[in-house]
Parts: C-alpha cells; sequence; structure tokens
C-alpha cells in the first residue's frame, strides 16, 4: 500500500479559471483537480450551450476520471450552479473514464468544480475548487 502523508485538519485550494463564452452550439471543456500528496487526480468533461432563445446557460457533464494508485476512502465530484442544486457524483472506479450524463441550466456565467478526496476513514479531506467564469460576448 501507498504511504499516506498525513494531515491534521482538512486542506482546500482554489483556482479561477476563464473559459470562453457560451453560443448556442455546446463547449467542451476538462476540468482537471487533485491532491497530488495524496496521489489523487480527477477530471470532469462537461459541456456547456447557451439555450436559443433565453439567457440561460445549460450545462452538462459527460464523464468524469478518478486516477489514484489505490482506492480512496471517499471522494466526490460536483459542479455547482448558480440556483440548482449540484450535479454530483461519487466514484467508485479508478484510473477509468466513468459516463455522468447530468445538466441544468442557470443565468449565471460562474459555477465551481470540486474535486473532494478522503484517504483514509474518518480522516481529514483535500477540496481543489475550480471556479470557471464563462467570457462575455
Amino acid at each position: 500500500m501507498t504511504d499516506i502523508p498525513k494531515l491534521d485538519k482538512d486542506v482546500e485550494k482554489t483556482e479561477h479559471i476563464t473559459a470562453s463564452a457560451p453560443s448556442t452550439t455546446p463547449t467542451k471543456m476538462t476540468v482537471e483537480g487533485g491532491y497530488a500528496p495524496w496521489g489523487f487526480s480527477g477530471k470532469i468533461e462537461l459541456e456547456y450551450s447557451l439555450v436559443p432563445g433565453s439567457s440561460k446557460i445549460l450545462v452538462r457533464t459527460l464523464r468524469y476520471f478518478l486516477g489514484a494508485s489505490y482506492t480512496p476512502e471517499y471522494s466526490k465530484f460536483s459542479i455547482e450552479l448558480f440556483g440548482v442544486r449540484p450535479l454530483e457524483v461519487s466514484p467508485r472506479y479508478i484510473n477509468a473514464w466513468e459516463t455522468w450524463g447530468s445538466g441544468d441550466e442557470t443565468t449565471s456565467r460562474t459555477f465551481t468544480a470540486l474535486f473532494i478526496f478522503q484517504a483514509m476513514p474518518g480522516g481529514p479531506t483535500a477540496t481543489d475548487r475550480k471556479i470557471i467564469n464563462l467570457a462575455t460576448l
């Protein structure tokens, strides 16, 4: 088994990402996060587009990937959209892409991707937060 660096409290990091402006044609992007000391990485492939005739933006998750040398005690990936419940998945398999067909609409040009990892039962968590800002035309 891999030696797990010990943490005495939860850790969080946040990064801001600017993505291209939405159009009625879906734009695909992959958001990546992780916690290197534990050897965990995550990817969320999603697409976003303007809803025709509306100011709403449709965000759809396509698939996700949990990279690890061992299965974490707990992990959760989510997309948080303003005004609606989060799109969430708890990865069960490591080192394989899994389909994640979920989506919702928002009027906000900002949404958040969260990657949450816990290496040991009852232990601290590592959270990698990506705040995605869609450019304006």
